[in-house]
């Protein structure tokens, strides 16, 4: 089924079609077992680029990390270990190859290994001991977006504005008293409104991995 989707995704474009429209195509002719946006993003460029035969390249180097419950083992052990590693240093300690990255995000959530996913900034705040800390101590995972891409974090596209807007020309009496304002604001804030902001991030995201890295309006 892959190579077929290779092949189709090759005459797509020959016939000059843009990677959102092969993309939609593949959807409709596969539906669920159509490969992710990810892959058809992956190969149409590697067309794009020049690229004829649509075979798996051959394997050079180490091993593939294949999943399977004792690999899953071999990384909760590693984590007890190393609490605080780096998921670049975890890959290349256990042999896992860029092909099983998204082992760390996918499969690492849902056996437990993370608590849950984060996505935030460089900012030396960020970067704290007790934050860093904090994000290893509940197996947290994080996720650092792109810099100066204000339209990849959620709280410079939605949170920030929802939180200026009714503080705006307000003065608050100390630092309790402004917190405490935040507060409110995002408890009062719907849940739908929130889900709906990671959506939005979701399709930024896509829209980026069309363009190539390129700046768009």
């Amino acid at each position: 089924m892959s190579i077929e989707q290779r092949a189709n995704i090759k005459f797509c474009f020959k016939l000059g079609k843009t990677f959102t429209e092969t993309f939609q195509l593949m959807q409709q002719v596969y539906g669920d077992d159509c490969l992710s946006r990810g892959r058809v993003h992956e190969w149409y460029t590697r067309f794009k680029n020049g690229r004829e035969d649509i075979n798996d390249d051959p394997h050079v180097g180490q091993a593939k990390f294949v999943i399977t419950p004792e690999s899953i083992e071999k990384v909760r052990d590693f984590l007890n270990i190393h609490p605080k590693s780096s998921l670049r240093f975890m890959e290349i300690e256990l042999g896992m190859s860029k092909d099983s990255s998204h082992f760390d995000r996918k499969i690492g959530l849902s056996e437990g290994l993370f608590s849950l996913c984060t996505v935030q900034t460089n900012a030396p705040s960020h970067r704290s001991t007790l934050i860093t800390d904090f994000l290893s101590k509940n197996r947290i995972l994080l996720v650092n977006h792109s810099p100066y891409s204000p339209d990849l974090a959620p709280c410079d596209f939605y949170l920030f504005g929802k939180l200026h807007l009714p503080m705006k020309g307000m003065r608050y009496a100390d630092i309790p008293a402004i917190q405490k304002a935040c507060t409110d604001i995002l408890r009062a804030m719907p849940a739908n409104d929130l889900k709906s902001s990671f959506e939005k991030l979701l399709s930024h995201a896509n829209q980026c991995i069309e363009a190539e890295g390129d700046y768009f309006e």
